[in-house]
């Protein structure tokens, strides 16, 4: 795969974090040393609760996708549909089957990334998840080919990042926490051998190591066991998080025009609104009523020949 120069929207905030507490903080301590250059924020994040997976339906319509998405992941979450927040991007549809990619995460989460940013007078760009941003840091940095590349991002604490593309298709995805050393090797073998098994013509052209890898336990099982370069690159993950030109434009920002507290004041505005519209309609309603018991009670005090000469003298009055 060869080396391809990213489109990049500048300037902008980019970070990698693992909860709200730690984006406030990092965000204060940049804004103390006057790091802050730029009111607009884009991250990823490592928490586990921000998910990201491939999916694929038969007989589906592209039409009800968003459907059948949400009911999975509101599974997959053990939450109502109403308290997810979902992106999905349809990577190949034919006439059986629809595949693709999104990214999930609890409402309540997202929210408060969304009330930390609003706190600091910040605006939000995009967040996705720790995979997510590795998978598309890697597609900018190397051009397309139709080559079988796997790659082990190992550049987070404890986290494998790992991903199989097959002629431009992502056919792998994976996100694995381990705490040991034999952990790490036994996982990144798996991965491997399951990439290797989905492959149509079983076999893998290239490995690439996300990071230094310096470790010759890994480096022997996967010579021994696969035909394959093997590579090792430094990634700039903050590519995905300043690009305009990424492969899969995913976004648990996309549907926040405005912060939280904002959209919660619009709210309020707007019932206030509708109330005094409420309010208005009532106050109107009950005089046109009075007005015409009013009129009434004026017909009823007169006989029928009275009232139409009171009537026909005020009439006469009103030309004069």
């Amino acid at each position: 795969m060869s080396l391809e120069q990213e489109p990049i929207l500048s300037p902008i905030i980019t970070l990698t974090v693992n909860s709200p507490a730690e984006l406030r903080n990092i965000l204060q301590e940049r804004k103390q040393k006057k790091l802050n250059t730029s009111r607009y924020v884009s991250f990823a994040v490592t928490d586990q609760r921000v998910i990201t997976q491939l999916f694929q339906f038969k007989n589906v319509t592209k039409k009800n996708i968003e459907i059948s998405l949400i009911t999975e992941v509101a599974d997959l979450l053990s939450l109502p549909a109403r308290d997810i927040i979902l992106d999905f991007q349809i990577l190949h549809a034919d006439s059986q089957y629809i595949k693709g990619v999104f990214v999930t995460a609890p409402k309540s989460l997202v929210e408060e990334y969304l009330g930390v940013l609003d706190d600091l007078q910040l605006i939000p760009v995009k967040m996705i998840s720790s995979l997510m941003s590795s998978m598309e840091s890697f597609f900018l940095r190397f051009k397309e080919s139709q080559e079988r590349v796997c790659v082990i991002d190992t550049t987070a604490n404890n986290i494998l990042h790992f991903f199989a593309v097959e002629e431009g298709f992502c056919r792998l995805l994976r996100r694995v926490d381990y705490e040991s050393e034999s952990e790490f090797h036994r996982i990144v073998i798996q991965c491997l051998q399951n990439a290797y098994a989905r492959s149509d013509s079983k076999k893998l052209d290239a490995i690439y190591f996300l990071g230094n890898i310096n470790d010759k336990f890994i480096l022997s099982k996967i010579k021994e066991n696969f035909d394959a370069e093997v590579h090792a690159h430094e990634l700039d993950f903050r590519l995905s998080l300043k690009s305009w030109k990424v492969k899969y434009n995913l976004n648990l920002f996309k549907d926040y025009v405005f912060s939280v507290r904002t959209r919660n004041l619009i709210f309020c505005l707007t019932y206030a609104i509708l109330f005094l519209l409420l309010c208005q309609t009532v106050l109107l309603a009950v005089d046109i009523k009075g007005n015409i018991i009013l009129n009434r009670n004026m017909k009823m005090t007169y006989t029928d020949n009275q009232y139409e000469y009171a009537q026909s003298l005020l009439k006469e009055l009103s030309q004069k």
